[in-house]
């Protein structure tokens, strides 16, 4: 399979099959992963700008839906039974194509070595899906966003600009991300280097609106001065309850993009 290698630190993502777009009359079948994010904003026209830019670049290189082109959406109402079921079923039905939203690559690592996966994560070398960024190798590629483990010294300094007394930080988090090799380590490396104790909720993809209050209540429980909302796809969609539920408790909050 011809393709490009990560691209690191950019939000380009590389189609696998671009080089064959205008050569190929067969319809090709495109699954997005995304149970985070409702159906409906995985289209062409969505109010999210992501996937205007997503599917218009699918167009410019000659890929168009409804003519050679398929696109199935897994999303939020698709999560019934968990994200590993979810995957599952994609990998089942053996798309052309996946295109994996969030932290869910390491789930289709376990369950297909064959099916092209385009994902845009963070260091995909320390989750082991890439050998390298200019030499994926396997059958993943698409883009690394990782701004490296510093990142979070920063975001803990601003924090204590807001709260000088700060001594515990509560952190919001999917579990995938927590769990995993990079996000959950650069977080506790930098709590440690700050003198930081951790008041850590994790949350599912899918979280409903009864489990975020109950993470936001378990970081006040705990007494947290301040609380670290790590990014994703499900705490961007989440964002705004977020704001609510974190101003309703009074804790200073530091978001990445919402």
């Amino acid at each position: 399979m011809r393709r490009r290698g990560f691209i690191s630190g950019g939000a380009a993502v590389a189609w696998p099959l671009a080089a064959t777009a205008q050569q190929s009359a067969n319809k090709k079948r495109l699954a997005i992963f995304s149970p985070s994010e409702p159906s409906a904003d995985l289209h062409e026209h969505s109010e999210r700008k992501k996937y205007r830019t997503f599917f218009a670049e699918l167009r410019r290189l000659g890929w168009i839906e409804g003519h050679n082109l398929k696109v199935e959406r897994y999303g939020r109402e698709q999560n019934t039974s968990g994200p590993e079921a979810l995957a599952t079923e994609i990998v089942r039905s053996n798309p052309d194509v996946i295109h994996v939203v969030g932290p869910g690559a390491v789930i289709f690592k376990k369950l297909t070595s064959r099916i092209p996966i385009v994902v845009i994560t963070s260091d995909p070398v320390k989750q082991g899906i890439a050998e390298s960024l200019a030499h994926p190798g396997g059958n993943f590629t698409g883009a690394s966003v990782d701004v490296g483990p510093s990142i979070y010294g920063k975001r803990f300094a601003l924090l204590r600009e807001m709260v000088p007394t700060m001594t515990k930080l509560g952190c919001l988090a999917l579990g995938l991300q927590w769990n995993g090799p990079t996000i959950g380590p650069a977080i506790r490396a930098a709590a440690e280097t700050a003198g930081l104790s951790l008041a850590v909720s994790l949350l599912e993809l899918g979280t409903s609106e009864a489990g975020y209050r109950a993470a936001i209540e378990s970081i006040t429980r705990d007494d947290a001065n301040a609380v670290l909302v790590v990014e994703s796809p499900e705490t961007d969609q989440n964002s705004t309850l977020l704001a609510k539920l974190v101003g309703d408790a009074k804790l200073p909050a530091d978001f990445w993009s919402s």
